[in-house]
């Protein structure tokens, strides 16, 4: 994977995370946590692919 879409596809999932931190926050958790669990989910998994690609394109060098 190149590194700018490993990057485009972090900086997504950051956006979700922080959005599911948001609700979590200021809006009480009632019944939807469920899918902003998802979003923060997604945002883990999504970092993790971008380190993963950046260890591996540091490991080509």
């Amino acid at each position: 994977m190149k590194l700018k879409t490993a990057t485009l596809i972090a900086s997504i999932g950051t956006f979700f995370m922080v959005l599911s931190e948001i609700y979590y926050t200021f809006i009480n958790a009632d019944g939807t946590g469920k899918v902003f669990g998802l979003f923060y989910l997604f945002g883990m998994i999504s970092l993790f692919i971008f380190f993963i690609t950046l260890y591996s394109k540091q490991k080509e060098k």
